[in-house]
């Protein structure tokens, strides 16, 4: 995949220039609804935020640590090798 392609100055600028041009023709029921999108997003960026400052590891994280397979200290047979000696002691 090719390196993204950075913008230079002048570029950035005359996108934004043609940005604001597009955003000063639109009808004010479309800038409502704009804004309003933006307002709905910036508030549930800020609660998921907060909720991650506040609660470090969420309900689901703290599942899925459990999760995690504890390793196996030496000497001690895991759960495979103890099937294993016991299908052969059954032999």
């Amino acid at each position: 995949m090719p390196p993204k392609q950075t913008l230079t100055q002048e570029e950035k600028n005359a996108k934004a220039q043609k940005q604001r041009e597009r955003r000063q023709n639109e009808s004010p029921a479309v800038k409502e609804k704009r804004l309003a999108q933006q307002r709905e997003y910036n508030h549930e960026k800020y609660n998921r935020e907060k909720r991650r400052r506040l609660n470090p590891m969420e309900p689901d994280e703290i599942a899925a640590q459990a999760d995690v397979v504890q390793p196996v200290q030496e000497g001690e047979p895991n759960e495979d090798e103890a099937d294993q000696q016991q299908d052969m002691d059954g032999l």
